[in-house]
């Protein structure tokens, strides 16, 4: 199967390769084995990332269901194991203001709810499964990089407290220096309670060595290269062995092949998003820029910039990437977002970059989430469109899939999710490559206009 092959160079989905990300050091691999027989289960699924190894945890250790996972590179080797690691925030494009015009007051509420909701079961699951996560800080900052963008996060405070009711704090500038660091680009900022910064691939790991553990058969490098349904069995192909079951969930968000399954086919956008980490910075270079918070912080800015100081006292600083999807075109993003931390923190000027990777977000039509079963055949789940915000959002999919999808009933089953991700987004059309570009020179000149002069 093509993977997206109107978007992003063959560089993007190199499975056989593990990317050079501080996640991949700082943990212990754990190995599982590529499918070489034909076996049976319950539920088969595509996707050995946080949702697909959620769901199969869940429908072995609660329902009882036999559960076969397929990955196409190592287990992790996707979003779920090159995210940035915030525990944070809203799977969508829409402000909270914008998803009360779109979609009304109470559906607004319903899904901010089980977001909040999806932050929690991230920790109720390293907890339960007793997987350390090396959660550091407490919920996340949004900075202001204007004047401007100061007075509109000024006014979201009460915007917050009246939709969803949610209580979210206002930093001036001096406020946000003293709490968080220094820095003349910031104007001010937010703080949502709620979340944390976490490793992305140790949790990840840990799900499925404790899917393992409740008998999952989770095999690696097993790309699944053909799908074709028999009566009421589903034949999944990789190029050494297959599984037959009788339902499959789709779990492979960004990463997702062209006309593997028709019904979902372009309803997805993969944007890439770059990240570089910083070598150990000692007290002296984080007191020289000010900086004393390890929360995660986001900017103003809607061509998306977001950084993090590890446990270890690292910098993480990510962003948007490029549109080519090329090793070369990751290199070069990497020295923008080195250039960018010397702009915003002139003091680490001497500061060297240990480690730089790239993976792809989902975002979709609908700008939300899409969750639930395929229209003309619920025996097949899905789950997509995390818009960034995937270590919660992934959680929250993959523990509602496995309660879907061991229903007799799924369709009916997938009615208790909130009303905003149960429609399936409408397709993409037209070269993605070329929606992207246009979508992100409109957010640049958006981004010019809030934060000109005042």
């Amino acid at each position: 199967m093509a993977n997206l092959r109107d978007v992003y160079h063959k560089d993007a989905n190199r499975f056989d390769q593990r990317p050079d990300s501080y996640w991949v050091a700082t943990t212990t691999p754990l190995e599982f084995p590529t499918l070489s027989e034909n076996i049976e289960a319950d539920v088969a699924i595509i996707g050995g990332g946080i949702a697909g190894l959620l769901a199969a945890l869940r429908l072995t250790k609660e329902f009882g269901k036999s559960v076969v996972l397929m990955e196409a590179g190592s287990i992790g080797w996707g979003a779920s194991g090159r995210a940035g690691g915030f525990n944070s925030g809203m799977a969508s494009t829409f402000s909270i203001e914008g998803l009360c015009e779109k979609f009304g007051l109470d559906a607004a509420r319903a899904f901010a709810a089980e977001q909040d909701r999806a932050t929690e079961l991230v920790y109720e699951t390293a907890e339960a499964e007793q997987i350390e996560i090396d959660a550091a800080g407490s919920g996340v900052f949004v900075s202001a990089m204007s004047a401007r963008a100061a007075r509109h996060l000024q006014e979201e405070v009460q915007i917050y407290q009246d939709t969803i009711g949610k209580k979210v704090e206002y930093l001036s500038k001096a406020e946000f220096h003293d709490r968080v660091h220094g820095g003349e680009f910031v104007w001010g900022g937010l703080h949502i309670p709620g979340g944390s910064g976490i490793h992305p691939l140790k949790y990840t790991l840990g799900i499925a060595k404790a899917a393992k553990q409740y008998g999952a058969r989770i095999f690696a490098n097993s790309r699944v290269t053909d799908w074709m349904k028999t009566g009421d069995k589903h034949i999944l192909m990789s190029r050494q062995g297959k599984v037959s079951a009788s339902k499959v969930i789709v779990a492979t968000n960004a990463y997702s092949s062209d006309k593997l399954i028709p019904k979902l086919d372009r309803r997805m956008l993969p944007v890439i998003s770059s990240i570089i980490v910083t070598r150990q910075l000692d007290q002296i270079e984080l007191e020289r820029a000010g900086y004393s918070n390890h929360t995660p912080v986001y900017t103003s800015k809607n061509r998306l910039l977001y950084y993090r100081l590890l446990p270890d006292n690292r910098f993480l600083i990510g962003g948007r990437g490029d549109t080519i999807g090329s090793a070369e075109a990751g290199a070069r993003k990497a020295l923008w977002l080195e250039r960018e931390i010397k702009s915003l923190f002139p003091a680490w000027q001497e500061v060297e970059i240990s480690h730089n990777w790239s993976g792809l977000v989902c975002m979709t039509r609908r700008g939300v989430p899409a969750v639930g079963c395929v229209p003309e055949d619920a025996s097949i789940g899905y789950a997509f469109g995390c818009h960034g915000s995937g270590l919660n959002n992934a959680t929250w999919m993959g523990y509602e899939l496995a309660r879907i999808m061991a229903s007799k009933d799924p369709a009916q089953a997938a009615q208790k999710l909130p009303q905003i991700v149960r429609m399936l987004p409408p397709r993409f059309l037209g070269p993605r490559r070329t929606i992207l570009n246009v979508a992100l020179m409109a957010y640049s000149a958006i981004d010019a206009w809030n934060n000109r002069p005042t």
